[in-house]
């Protein structure tokens, strides 16, 4: 009976002693800002010059839109495995 419990106790050792040695990964979600870069179609007026049917010039206000980059902060959720010793 003393060797059983003596090679159990050996045997429950061994493992508690490699298990202390090998990395333990622990999962954390943390938050980071992230710069974007977005397109947007602002819209601007400009006066350009058409004509009627009898071929005489009028002066005409149109709205022409161009894209333009605009920088935006975002909020992006990023996972870390962080090593616990342990």
């Amino acid at each position: 009976m003393k060797t059983f419990l003596l090679s159990v106790a050996v045997v429950f050792g061994s493992v508690a002693a490699a298990s202390a040695c090998d990395p333990v990964y622990k999962k954390v979600v943390c938050t980071e800002m992230v710069f974007v870069t977005v397109v947007k179609s602002v819209p601007y007026k400009k006066e350009v010059i058409k004509y009627d049917e009898c071929g005489k010039p009028y002066c005409a206000t149109v709205t022409c839109y161009k894209d333009v980059a605009v920088r935006v902060v975002k909020t992006v959720e990023v996972v870390k495995y962080i090593k616990v010793c342990g």
